[in-house]
């Protein structure tokens, strides 16, 4: 039986002057699992808020964070699409896939301060968690609705967060929302007193003890519509 060649390409730059590339335009993938679309979605979701904020008076800096963070997460899922397209999908391939959909990172990236090296849970750049918790109404309701709709997030465990700009949603962990059996806490291994910013695509922006450090972070959403 003859091999498979799979047609796959990659440009070596994401942005030239005002032009920015995403999806197929970037990369082109072999159609094993699907990885094509999904890394095109996350970069249009990445290249989305950042424009959003610097047409609202953003430092045009950080358009060259897109880039940064993702250039090397299609190069990572592009060499997994050629390999899976070569050998077929088994299970440790199901595993990689996973992990490059769900577990990519952008840890180490100019939008991820260090943390502390000691520090437990999910860094800056690593995707926030979900847990089960319960609203000030009494109904369930879990992390990932209260992140959902394309806004930041800013959760404070044990205390109430301080949002940096007013659309930035604010969430009390242990205030309005109640951690039902320490599930929250424990999906950020968080400690009293701490709050963690939550970018708009689910990625964790900072995590800190620090209302400076928050306030610091660039420029985190526009200005809310009149």
């Amino acid at each position: 039986m003859d091999s498979v060649i799979a047609n796959v390409r990659m440009v070596d730059r994401y942005r030239v002057g005002r032009v920015f590339l995403a999806g197929d335009a970037a990369h082109i993938h072999s159609p094993a699992g699907g990885q094509g679309m999904n890394t095109g979605v996350q970069d249009a979701v990445n290249i989305g808020w950042k424009l959003a904020a610097v047409l609202h008076g953003g430092d045009e800096s950080l358009l060259d964070t897109y880039q940064a963070e993702r250039l090397p997460v299609a190069a990572a899922v592009l060499g997994l699409s050629s390999r899976l397209m070569g050998q077929g999908i088994g299970e440790h391939g199901e595993d990689a896939e996973r992990m490059l959909q769900l577990g990519h990172t952008y840890r180490g990236g100019p939008l991820a301060p260090a943390g502390p090296v000691e520090a437990e849970g999910p860094s800056a750049g690593d995707r926030a968690p979900d847990a089960p918790c319960h609203g000030a109404d009494g109904r369930r309701v879990r992390l990932f609705d209260l992140q959902r709709g394309g806004h930041w997030t800013l959760y404070g465990f044990g205390v109430r967060p301080r949002p940096p700009h007013p659309t930035v949603r604010a969430v009390a962990i242990g205030g309005e929302i109640t951690d039902t059996g320490g599930h929250a806490r424990r999906a950020y291994a968080a400690t009293d007193g701490e709050c963690v910013l939550v970018r708009p695509e689910g990625h964790i922006a900072i995590r800190t003890h620090d209302q400076a450090a928050i306030d610091a972070y660039p420029r985190p959403a526009p200005p809310q519509a009149p």
